[in-house]
């Protein structure tokens, strides 16, 4: 007869408790023990101040540990963009003109040959002045032509191929502190569409970044919805939602002061950051095989809010176009309207179109300029002029 266990007292514990709970065989005997999972409480997490969070860039568009998501429909330039942020992680120089993290880089393109790599690496290095002799931080891996697959499905579930373990021992001999994926299409093999198979490989990812310590750049395309609306998403939601940052690379619109058929003007966008500060565009231009930040940073030290800076531009672009006899409208049907004549003036810093049309709106509300009659009665026009300034 089978002996029985004493009745125990209510929320009693036993030790022998901790042993079942810690090692569970299934019933049927079938199968490895499973180990409970391990926790930690809030209490010994919190016991060491939290590490600040790092990014590679200054700007906070790329969290170290994580990976971003760079999107940008064919031929807008994002592989270029990546190679130019490689070479300026690598030789410790300004991407965009701003400053990044001086480390190791590896480079994994499965769109460019090393002949297209060579050609992109001398433009760029002429245009910003680069020694490629001490390009020896930036490791390229090109495999053009060659499966370039990370993940593959099986059973409904990505299973990391061979490639994926080799260039994991490859981080960890060379330990970079960017990691380029160049590019979803070819790294990813399962169903763009599957949310579980999306989330899945960007953790795949993400344990790479976490484990060295480094950003994961993955380059993909966004559908066609994806363009046509702005977002550059393409496939599931998932692939936005699993990702801490992303960025869209596009060619500029109307919108962005962008003259019709500018093909040289980008934006680069930030479209998610969960970590860093949100909503950045940066205006870019392709030049001589770059991509060019054409933004002016603000004046260092300079305390004069945004709004009161879009009038004094608005102000000193009038003023100029004023003297010069330059007719600006304030219609915003009209071919001189002022917003859109005034965006790529020389003179302006880096203030938007939609900027500029709330500063003339308030400095024609407080008398600042006004809408003149000019020229004969007969061809009578109105135009924009500075009425006084206290800027």
């Amino acid at each position: 007869m089978a002996k029985r266990e004493p009745p125990r007292e209510p929320d009693e514990v036993r030790e022998d408790d901790f042993e079942r709970i810690e090692t569970y065989l299934p019933p049927n005997g079938h199968g490895e023990p499973q180990i409970a999972i391990p926790t930690k409480t809030l209490a010994a997490i919190t016991r060491t101040p939290p590490k600040p969070r790092a990014f590679l860039d200054e700007r906070g568009l790329l969290p170290i540990g994580n990976v971003t998501l760079l999107t940008g429909d064919g031929g807008t330039g994002k592989s270029l963009l990546a190679l130019q942020l490689a070479m300026a992680v690598a030789s410790g120089g300004a991407w965009l003109n701003g400053s990044v993290r001086q480390g190791k880089v590896l480079y994994l393109s499965a769109e460019e040959d090393e002949d297209e790599i060579n050609r992109r690496a001398c433009e760029i290095a002429a245009g910003e002045r680069l020694d490629l002799a001490a390009m020896a931080a930036l490791e390229i891996m090109s495999l053009v032509g060659d499966d370039a697959v990370l993940a593959l499905e099986a059973k409904g579930r990505l299973v990391p191929t061979s490639l994926f373990e080799r260039l994991s021992l490859t981080m960890a001999k060379v330990q970079p502190g960017l990691l380029t994926l160049d590019n979803l299409a070819d790294a990813y093999a399962g169903n763009e569409n599957s949310r579980p198979q999306a989330r899945q490989f960007i953790g795949m990812l993400r344990r790479l970044a976490v484990r060295h310590q480094c950003v994961v750049l993955l380059l993909g395309h966004p559908s066609l919805t994806g363009i046509n609306t702005g977002t550059g998403l393409s496939g599931s939601t998932a692939w936005n939602n699993s990702v801490r940052s992303r960025l869209y690379l596009r060619d500029a619109g109307e919108n962005d002061g962008a003259h019709e058929g500018d093909s040289a003007a980008k934006v680069l966008e930030s479209m998610k950051a969960n970590y860093g500060p949100k909503g950045i565009k940066l205006n870019l231009r392709w030049d001589c095989g770059a991509l060019v930040c054409t933004d002016r940073p603000d004046r260092a030290g300079s305390d004069i809010g945004r709004q009161d800076k879009a009038r004094r531009v608005f102000v000193a672009i009038l003023r100029f176009h004023n003297e010069n006899h330059i007719t600006a409208s304030a219609g915003p049907t009209a071919g001189n309207y002022a917003p859109k004549l005034f965006y790529p003036d020389p003179l302006n810093e880096n203030i938007s179109i939609k900027e500029l049309a709330a500063a003339m709106r308030w400095l024609l509300a407080n008398g600042k300029i006004a809408n003149v009659l000019h020229g004969p009665k007969s061809k009578e026009t109105r135009r924009l002029e500075v009425v006084e300034c206290n800027f």
